[in-house]
Order: structure tokens, then C-alpha cells, then sequence
């Protein structure tokens, strides 16, 4: 059997490793240059988010994978999903709330279409699967929408800033 979740393991005890020996502190150096990319848009404390974002899109592939029950897998996503809510709500990555509150919504977003398809997929009547279908469609688009409002938003408030710089 293969072992899953070695990439976000590594890149956990590498990136443990490299902040007690202060590489990731030296903003200058060649593996900060190297690997900001990974951290880069986080704050300093939550240098290993990308990690848990990583670990919880394989958690959620594992489980579309191997397990073949469609409830089963509602159900362990949908448990995946919860606890990156909670862990999310609880170390607010983002150094902007926006950007935090945006996450927050699309993960809620994502947690409520696996549950409604759930419903849907669980010998509805058609009616009802119709209706779930249109909350579904209705409530991804709108996150679409604030998501495009919120950043054209911030494009236009760092448009504004770079106006006023000589």
C-alpha cells in the first residue's frame, strides 16, 4: 500500500527544522529566497499553513479515493472540512481579516455543498434534489461574487495607495 501525506510531512520537519535554526527569520538569505513561497502571505506564527492546506486537500482526495461508499465519503470530508473551519477560525492565518473571513466563507461554502449533495444523492424526491441543486449553484456563485468584489476592492485600495506615493 502506498503512504499518503509524505510531501506536507517533509515539508513540516523541514520547515520545523529550518525555523529553530532562525533560516526563516533571515529575510535575506538563500532559503528564505527559496521557500517563501510556501509561507509567504501568512503571519510568522502560522509559517506551517500552507502545510495544513495541503494536508487537507490529500485528506479529502484519500477519501473520494479509496472509500467507495458516497455517505462515507460526504461524511469524511465533511468531518475534514469541519475541523479546517475550527483550526482556521482558531489561528486566522491571514494577516488581513478580509482574506481570513474570505477562507472562513469558502470552506463554509464547501462543507454545505458536500452536505446538501449528500442529501441530494440519498433518494430525494426530484423536486428537492432540484432545490438543492439551486442552493448549491446559488450560494457557490455568490461566494464567486464576494470574492471578486473583495478583491477588486483591495486592487482599488492599492491602486489608491500608489497614487499618493511621490
Amino acid at each position: 500500500r502506498r503512504v499518503h501525506g509524505g510531501l506536507p510531512l517533509a515539508a513540516v520537519v523541514t520547515l520545523v527544522r529550518l525555523n529553530a535554526s532562525n533560516a526563516l527569520q533571515d529575510r535575506t538569505g538563500n532559503v528564505f529566497r527559496r521557500l517563501r513561497f510556501i509561507f509567504e502571505g501568512y503571519h510568522d506564527r502560522a509559517y506551517l499553513w500552507e502545510v495544513a492546506v495541503v494536508a487537507r486537500k490529500i485528506a479529502c482526495i484519500v477519501a473520494l479515493v479509496y472509500i467507495s461508499d458516497r455517505s462515507s465519503q460526504a461524511s469524511i470530508v465533511a468531518l475534514v472540512l469541519v475541523l479546517a473551519l475550527a483550526a482556521h477560525t482558531k489561528v486566522s492565518p491571514f494577516p488581513y481579516a478580509q482574506l481570513n473571513n474570505l477562507e472562513t466563507a469558502s470552506i463554509g461554502i464547501s462543507l454545505c455543498t458536500v452536505l446538501l449533495c449528500n442529501v441530494a444523492s440519498s433518494g430525494v424526491v426530484p423536486q428537492i434534489r432540484s432545490l438543492i441543486a439551486v442552493v448549491c449553484v446559488v450560494s457557490n456563485l455568490a461566494f464567486l461574487v464576494a470574492l471578486l468584489v473583495a478583491t477588486t476592492a483591495q486592487h482599488a485600495a492599492v491602486v489608491e495607495k500608489t497614487k499618493n506615493v511621490p
